[in-house]
């Protein structure tokens, strides 16, 4: 039996399977075995698509990082027959992840309420009646549905996991990160027991290393952020456990 450890997010997710690599030393564990389904510009409705997807083909991982990324981005499943060919956030298009191809349907993401999905003619038929262009956060608590499943489902099947968002929804540090949501606290329907006490944007600008576009933090930021004592701790013991 595979030691199967599942990581999802957006496109600051890319590469965490080989952070967490790096800082916990897993492939040192016996019959390691890393997933990462993340994509470029997605949201939450794709992490938690992907994972019950992966859930469903794969089975029960020995454990899951889900970096959760801007509450007003929708992501739909489409046909894995539907090619938008003039639309670049599309998970059939990623080539480099087989992985992300390997799922059941083909994800559009929409980037946000002012995303990427202005450019694409059929997908202004679609978004432009699921979005108020005036206000920010009017698809949140659909976002919040799709992350609470994420978690519930982790807890009532016992898999071991940790998350976070990629910036703190309740303090966004940047502009750019505002646009992609924000409240004023976290519901209360939303279990934090397992969530990261900061958030990796937030820790980029509270060091003084804010990334260019405000929100795409390099890999070797998310390194020094993982050896954080806080996080560090958070996390090596829910991995302690497995």
């Amino acid at each position: 039996m595979k030691n199967q450890f599942l990581f999802l997010g957006g496109s600051t997710g890319k590469t965490v399977h080989d952070s967490f690599d790096t800082i916990f030393s897993l492939s040192n564990k016996k019959d390691y075995e890393p997933t990462n389904l993340s994509l470029d510009g997605a949201g939450n409705y794709f992490i938690a698509g992907s994972f019950f997807d992966y859930l469903n083909r794969i089975g029960k991982p020995k454990y899951v990082f889900f970096k959760f990324t801007g509450l007003n981005r929708i992501d739909l499943p489409f046909d894995k027959k539907v090619e938008l060919k003039d639309y670049p956030y599309q998970s059939m298009w990623h080539e480099n992840n087989q992985e992300v191809k390997s799922l059941d349907k083909t994800w559009v993401a929409s980037g946000g309420y002012t995303g990427a999905w202005m450019m694409s003619s059929l997908l202004k038929k679609i978004f432009s009646y699921m979005y108020d262009l005036k206000d920010d956060n009017g698809t949140n608590l659909q976002s919040f549905q799709q992350i609470a499943s994420c978690l519930y489902t982790c807890e009532n099947l016992k898999i071991p996991h940790n998350w976070t968002f990629y910036y703190d929804i309740c303090h966004p540090p940047s502009a750019n990160s505002k646009k992609d949501g924000h409240v004023k606290k976290i519901p209360w329907f939303i279990s934090t027991e397992n969530m990261l006490e900061i958030a990796p944007l937030n820790y980029a600008y509270d060091i003084g290393k804010p990334p260019q576009d405000g929100n795409h933090y390099s890999k070797d930021l998310f390194e020094e952020y993982l050896k954080e004592k806080v996080i560090y701790n958070t996390i090596k013991n829910t991995l302690d456990k497995i």
